[in-house]
């Protein structure tokens, strides 16, 4: 079974860092961009301006999750592709920090998935979710296939985290 270690920087308008590892190895099988910052206008819009992590529509809670499975996406629907990617959602259930309080305050609906890149190639903030690129998330969810994710535990940090490949 697999786990994913993600570091988000505190500074949510940066990149974190998300990788996929083995219960039986410390090396990470795979090591990607993330982006764990919520969308300011969507935030507001649903009374949460400050996008405040343990309240619905905030950046990405920190804390651990269990990964509960995979969702399909239906790709004859531009919408839903556009928001997130061909390949599916990790979906996430919240066990335990601030995450399981943003569970409590009722957030909802935290995912692992890709989407349409914003303008310049970049990660584009969700309501909350963790979004990778499509050619990271294809990687995770061939990886799930086969290897099944089972949690996930997101730490936040006070500097992004270099590249490893």
């Amino acid at each position: 079974m697999g786990w994913i270690d993600v570091k988000l920087p505190m500074d949510r308008s940066s990149l974190g860092r998300l990788r996929l590892l083995s219960d039986t190895s410390a090396t990470a099988l795979m090591t990607c961009d993330v982006l764990g910052k919520a969308d300011t206008l969507g935030a507001a819009a649903h009374g949460n301006p400050t996008r405040d992590p343990t309240r619905p529509f905030g950046d990405t809670p920190a804390g651990t999750y269990d990964v509960t499975g995979w969702a399909p996406v239906d790709r004859s629907n531009p919408e839903e592709v556009n928001a997130y990617g061909p390949w599916g959602k990790l979906v996430m259930d919240p066990t335990g920090g601030p995450a399981l309080e943003a569970k409590r305050n009722g957030r909802y609906g935290l995912l692992i998935h890709g989407g349409r890149l914003a303008t310049g190639q970049r990660l584009r903030p969700t309501y909350g979710c963790l979004r990778v690129a499509d050619a990271d998330m294809e990687r995770i969810v061939t990886h799930h296939r086969n290897d099944p994710v089972t949690r996930c535990i997101v730490t936040e940090v006070s500097q992004p985290e270099t590249p490893e490949e």
